[in-house]
Parts: C-alpha cells; structure tokens; sequence
C-alpha cells in the first residue's frame, strides 16, 4: 500500500510501535500485545472524541467499551522518543505490517488504519470527519506522529484484551542510545534470544552523519 505524506510517497508494509523495555519483554516472554484503555491518554482532543465516538455507537449498534493501539507507519523521530519512548528504558519495535495485522484480525472486532489529521479552520468550513472515521481523527498539531491506529469495539465489558503475535512479525527491535554503551551490549544480548535484529539508536548522535557533513562541507 502507497499513501501520500508531507509531498513524498510512503511504501507502507511496517509499523512502529514506540514502547518501553517491560513491555517490549511482556511481548516477548507472552508472546501478546495488551490492548489498553485511551481514558488514560495524554491528548485529551483525542481521548474527548473517542468518548463521543462511543456513546454515538452505543446508540447505533449497541457498542459500550472502546480500545486503541497506536503505531506510526514512518521512521522514527525525535518526536517519538522523547513522547512516547522517553528515558533509558524507551524502545521501538518495527513490526511487519501484513503480519500484524493478520494477528489483530485473528481476535476480531478490530478496525484499523491511517490517521487523518484536521486544522479547526477545515472544520470551520465543514470539512468533518464521518462518524466512522472519528476513531482516526486528530488535531493539526500531531501531524508529525504519522500514525496508524487499531480501534477494538465490543459489546461487553471485557476484563482484558490481547491480541497474540508471532514474533517472526517483528522486523527488528531499537533501543534508546540514552543506555550506557555497556548496557545496551547487556540488553541487545537478551533480545536477541528472541528477535534477530536488535539495534542501538543514534537519533541523538549519528557518526556517520557528523562524518559526511564534515567531510563534504
């Protein structure tokens, strides 16, 4: 799949899920990703909306709880890890997305897709998102996130939900370079039990990076 971003075509087959170290060892050691509750989400533009969104199906087909899973489909930014990743424990795990995806259709009563992100002066002039689409709407300003979100209805109150993987559906695993060298040797060791390709980020420093531009400035 091919969409349309920032005035470049983006090739969409992976998806980011910028998390922390305990959880990436959860899905690791259970082999499940834990779908949780968005009551508890910083943005409450979107958190308001999603509470909209549900009592609007409560009325319309009987749904009475929500839940969300947010991913970003781009390459990763400073934005992503000091947001969602922050700290020495941060991490980023690229999944496949075909694979997946394939994982969350196994559990049912999952819709799932790309973000759209709206400016107050697009809704001023009637550019509203449809009801169905509200779970994939958000404000302006977190256009940068670039995300790609699963939504779980249900018609019951549930307990828990979790969605099991196959860990061959992870394309490799990142740790933040905020690790001391000798801690992220110890930490790369460990995952890579699991997960073939697990690498170090240089978000905040890229030799090769300071190397090109030296030598071709």
């Amino acid at each position: 799949m091919t969409l349309r971003n920032c005035s470049r075509d983006i090739k969409l087959n992976k998806l980011n899920r910028f998390t922390y170290l305990p959880i990436l060892l959860d899905i690791l050691k259970r082999k499940k990703i834990f779908i949780p509750n968005y009551t508890s989400w910083e943005d409450k533009n979107d958190t308001e909306i999603l509470d909209y969104y549900l009592e609007r199906m409560k009325k319309v087909d009987g749904t009475v709880e929500l839940r969300a899973l947010c991913f970003t489909y781009d390459d990763e930014t400073i934005h992503h890890w000091n947001y969602f990743s922050s700290g020495m424990s941060g991490c980023c795990i690229e999944f496949d997305l075909d694979q997946l995806t394939d994982s969350f259709k196994s559990v049912g009563g999952f819709e799932h897709g790309i973000v759209k992100y709206f400016k107050i002066n697009d809704l001023e002039k009637g550019n509203t998102p449809k009801l169905s689409k509200l779970p994939f709407s958000k404000r302006w300003p977190y256009r940068v996130e670039h995300e790609y979100r699963f939504v779980h209805k249900s018609k019951k109150k549930m307990t828990t939900l979790e969605v099991p993987i196959d860990l061959e559906s992870i394309n490799k695993i990142t740790i933040s370079q905020k690790l001391p060298d000798a801690v992220s040797k110890t930490i790369k060791q460990i995952l890579g039990n699991d997960v073939n390709i697990v690498n170090r980020s240089t978000i905040l420093k890229n030799r090769k990076w300071l190397r090109l531009v030296k030598e071709n400035s």
